[in-house]
């Protein structure tokens, strides 16, 4: 059995189903596995938007003047869309996506939870954004937060721990402690009113054969995305959603350094 299942093209180590250009891995194999995800889940070849990932806040709207392929995307950490035809996401490997629709599906957010990113309130960015662009209180939105390194597995140094609330973080000795990054992408919701949220228990860095993680494989190694798309709202399926995809390497459907 391969390293992760025979969805995509990519080559080891960036088997199989690579969705992240800066990787190493041949742009035609990335170009051929985004367009397999876009015709799984339905969607034109070129519908996915994501950004050149930085740790920061920076939420962009996507746009006409929007490379495609995005081989050189704009820089920015979340992404607002009310576009049915459009999919927004978050490429990671081991980060946490954070994916955020509004009370009736019609526009969404898709935002990068490093741990840089998430103490500068990259979060809070993205549910800004989208609490102004549908009109709508965050209790009224929905959350959805994918698969990141998992609390036995996420070292950081105290400087980094302690940036975080007392619940996310436990002390593992010499300095170092250990960090609950989906957790903590968890309590900065809900401390901004947000209820509604779906959070996975699954860990990049110990399932191997699902997900990419750059701290397990280091720099040799792809990215998986988490997904959303905005409503759709006429023709077939009017008035159903394609709902939230949190997209791994596996058959189920599945990028900057580091997550």
């Amino acid at each position: 059995m391969a390293r992760r299942p025979k969805f995509g093209v990519s080559q080891p180590p960036w088997d199989t189903l690579n969705l992240g250009y800066s990787t190493g891995d041949d742009p035609t194999h990335v170009t051929a596995n985004r367009e397999r995800v876009c015709q799984a889940l339905g969607y034109a070849p070129h519908a996915l938007r994501f950004l050149r990932q930085v740790h920061g806040t920076e939420l962009l709207v996507p746009g006409a003047s929007w490379p495609t392929p995005d081989l050189e995307p704009p820089c920015g950490d979340a992404l607002l869309t009310s576009e049915p035809e459009l999919l927004i996401g978050i490429r990671t490997a081991d980060c946490a996506p954070v994916l955020l629709a509004g009370p009736d599906g019609g526009t969404v957010a898709a935002a990068h939870a490093g741990w840089r990113g998430l103490a500068a309130g990259v979060v809070a960015s993205a549910v800004d954004s989208l609490c102004r662009a549908c009109g709508a209180p965050p209790s009224e939105l929905v959350a959805a937060i994918g698969p990141a390194i998992g609390r036995d597995r996420y070292e950081v140094g105290g400087e980094v721990a302690g940036r975080f609330p007392g619940e996310c973080r436990r002390p593992v000795g010499g300095g170092k402690w250990l960090l609950d990054l989906g957790y903590a992408t968890e309590l900065a919701l809900r401390e901004l009113g947000i209820n509604q949220i779906d959070r996975s228990d699954e860990c990049t860095h110990e399932e191997a054969s699902r997900y990419f993680s750059y701290r397990r494989d280091g720099a040799a190694t792809g990215r998986q995305a988490g997904l959303i798309a905005p409503r759709q709202r006429s023709g077939a399926g009017a008035g159903e959603s394609k709902g939230v995809a949190q997209l791994s390497p596996s058959p189920r459907v599945g990028e900057g350094a580091g997550g």
